[in-house]
């Protein structure tokens, strides 16, 4: 057994990408700028991001805040989920400053094994690749976002079928990460800085950090 087998068998980490290692707020507001400018409407990128940061979505933030009939809006947001993963808007993606360092150490730990929903698997690949932070992971799995909290699931449930022993954590910033780790009884550890703030979950009364460097203290 080699040495990631045998710290897989112990620990693992499961991670969550965008908005937790990957700062992909920026491309989510560039792409509803470029569709709304094709329907002559302008978009405050930080209104925008700060609404869904409070666990509103996209087309309630059309309806609701720019006014756009129903019918438009839900265009605008295929529109939208059409573009946002098209390789020229995924070079905007940025690593959390943190990020290299938090995967440094919990690679040393035990297993890392990245959970993300995306479309475009190659464009994660290289987007993986163009971060360098696609040796830290034992393993990628990526769910269709069209069904990702039930495929997140099933993967979760491989995961321990083939680790039974290990222990796992699931990192993430977002109501999936939270209720994945819920519903197995696993231990989880939820960033406020990616695309949910504090504010929202503290008014669920789930306890979150503001960094991996203050969830890497909370494991070590």
């Amino acid at each position: 057994m080699g040495v990631r087998e045998d710290l897989l068998q112990k620990r693992i980490f499961v991670m969550d990408l965008d908005g937790t290692l990957i700062d992909s707020r920026k491309r989510h507001a560039i792409v509803m700028q470029e569709v709304l400018s094709h329907t002559k409407r302008s978009l405050n990128a930080e209104e925008y991001m700060n609404y869904k940061a409070e666990g509103n979505s996209g087309l309630k933030y059309l309806t609701e805040i720019l006014g756009i009939d129903m019918p438009d809006a839900r265009e605008i947001q295929q529109e939208w989920m059409a573009r946002i993963e098209f390789s020229g808007y995924l070079l905007t993606d940025e690593l959390y400053t943190d990020a290299v360092s938090f995967l440094n150490t919990v690679f040393e730990k035990g297993g890392v094994i990245f959970l993300t929903a995306r479309k475009n698997r190659l464009g994660l690949d290289g987007e993986l690749k163009r971060l360098a932070i696609l040796p830290y992971a034992d393993y990628t799995i990526v769910a269709d976002p069209d069904d990702a909290m039930s495929q997140k699931e099933k993967a979760v449930r491989v995961i321990r079928e083939a680790y039974p022993e290990a222990k796992l954590t699931v990192i993430g910033d977002t109501e999936n990460e939270y209720e994945l780790a819920r519903k197995f009884g696993l231990e989880s550890r939820i960033v406020n800085c990616g695309f949910r703030s504090k504010a929202y979950w503290e008014n669920r009364g789930v306890k979150t950090y503001s960094s991996l460097g203050e969830i890497l203290r909370s494991i070590v």
